[in-house]
């Protein structure tokens, strides 16, 4: 009999590729549904929205004490929407779901304070339904933290994936603002 070794994958990595299997299979899904069957709450924000977009950019992505946006925001030229709140409301849902759709340009920076996984489905659904406004960085490290080589190795994946659809991929927030305020 032969023994096989397996790797030496800890409890973070594995459920971090349990999240990444599940955006991918909710892409998949996604984009396999009729596009002429929309949602109520989407297709009413989709009626909202005017021909101009809004020279804003949607600051989505790591939350969980990141400190990221706080570091963008001086560096911008433009306005932009700050989805981070402390009391999350259907209310406020919508309206990230509307700035989503209506600002210029769809921001998603990862940091390794990531513990939720929508942000990397709504980065991938981005790329394909709006690739020309979307923009994706992953910040190596956050606070001291960084990401372990089987999670950059996913993330890279995710980064080509992104770039492949059409997106802009960034790797420092500098990047970001000169590219944002170049092409406001």
């Amino acid at each position: 009999m032969v023994a096989f070794k397996t790797p030496d994958i800890n409890y973070r990595s594995l459920l971090f590729l349990t999240a990444i299997f599940c955006v991918f299979a909710f892409t998949a899904f996604s984009c396999s549904k009729e596009n002429d069957k929309e949602d109520g709450a989407i297709h009413s924000v989709k009626k909202q929205i005017s021909v101009n977009l809004e020279k804003r950019v949607f600051l989505g992505g790591t939350v969980n004490g990141s400190t990221w946006r706080d570091q963008l925001i001086p560096k911008l030229e433009i306005d932009y929407f700050n989805p981070v709140c402390d009391d999350w409301t259907p209310e406020k849902q919508e309206e990230e779901i509307y700035q989503r759709n209506v600002c210029k340009f769809v921001l998603y920076v990862l940091t390794p304070k990531l513990t939720g996984f929508y942000s990397i489905a709504e980065v991938v659904d981005d790329s394909n339904k709006r690739p020309e406004r979307t923009i994706f960085c992953i910040l190596d490290e956050d606070d001291g933290l960084t990401w372990t080589s089987f999670q950059k190795k996913s993330l890279n994946a995710i980064a080509k994936m992104v770039e492949e659809n059409g997106a802009k991929y960034c790797t420092s927030l500098d990047d970001i603002a000169k590219y944002i305020n170049h092409a406001k």
